[in-house]
């Protein structure tokens, strides 16, 4: 037997209908599901085949047929985006950043080799003054150290005509005369014991030219200068006792231009010098003031 509601088969016996619940004991009526295909109800449209929109079957969408859109919608779902290709990776900042590295770093290097360039100047302008500084004071040093030594070396030689070994007077030189008066030397000055005091073969116009020389221990006799200028005869100075005692002397002249001269050294046995003998030439100079 069945539900005359729900058409389930219903078990002998059963009180109620699994189914729908209807009781069993109630008279069996037909279940009125809706209006027929041909009578419209309340409950919907006719059954049977309705109007359809563009594209639409009865039952849903046809396949193979062009499906009415909605704005912003394609045929079967939202348009596809527009393909947008990715971005490139784009190296212009790193080039900047290095470029701009590289700027400072030769800033740099410039500013260091401008810094290195001045000290170098300034090590070369020091080592210049310093080395000047020492040539000034060596040289200080020496003429002290000549100024003050008893030791006599030879007189520079100054410009021709005149020369250490060729007189004025054509004399040839005495070696017992060099024996007797030794070191016969120039000056600008002498010391108290009649030393050479500033030794030079030069001199300016209205300077005292000296004459210095020692006289050798245990000879006696006469000593005697001769002083010549620009190639005259000479003139013959002063003539000075030797006592036979070791010790300095000197002669001195006086010139007022500048000139070439010459001072012969004589010693001699008799007090007119009639026997000279030559022991010694020094030339100088007297140079324009």
């Amino acid at each position: 037997m069945k539900c005359i509601r729900c058409g389930y088969k219903l078990l002998d016996g059963a009180p109620i209908c699994p189914g729908c619940g209807l009781p069993t004991s109630q008279p069996q009526q037909p279940i009125n599901y809706g209006p027929t295909p041909s009578q419209p109800g309340n409950y919907g449209p006719p059954m049977g085949p309705q109007p359809s929109q563009p594209g639409l079957g009865a039952y849903g969408p046809v396949p193979g047929q062009p499906q009415p859109s909605q704005p912003g919608l394609g045929s079967y779902g939202p348009p596809p985006m527009p393909y947008m290709p990715p971005k490139k990776n784009s190296n212009a900042g790193l080039w900047g950043c290095l470029g701009g590295g590289l700027l400072i770093l030769l800033i740099f290097l410039c500013i260091m080799a401008a810094v290195w360039q001045q000290n170098v100047v300034r090590s070369d302008n020091d080592a210049n003054a310093t080395a000047t500084a020492n040539s000034d004071a060596t040289s200080a040093a020496n003429t002290d150290a000549t100024s003050t030594a008893y030791a006599i070396s030879l007189t520079p030689t100054p410009y021709p005509p005149y020369s250490e070994s060729n007189p004025p007077s054509h004399l040839d030189f005495s070696g017992t005369a060099q024996s007797i008066l030794t070191n016969a030397q120039l000056a600008s000055a002498v010391y108290s014991d009649n030393q050479p005091k500033t030794i030079s073969s030069h001199f300016q116009p209205y300077d005292h030219v000296y004459l210095t020389y020692n006289l050798t221990a245990g000879h006696t006799g006469y000593a005697m200068a001769k002083w010549y200028s620009q190639g005259d005869s000479g003139k013959e100075g002063d003539v000075q006792p030797l006592d036979g005692r070791e010790g300095p002397g000197y002669f001195s002249a006086t010139y007022y231009d500048a000139s070439q001269g010459a001072v012969e050294l004589y010693w001699c046995g008799k007090a007119d010098c009639s026997d000279r003998q030559l022991a010694w030439v020094r030339p100088f100079t007297i140079d324009p003031s």
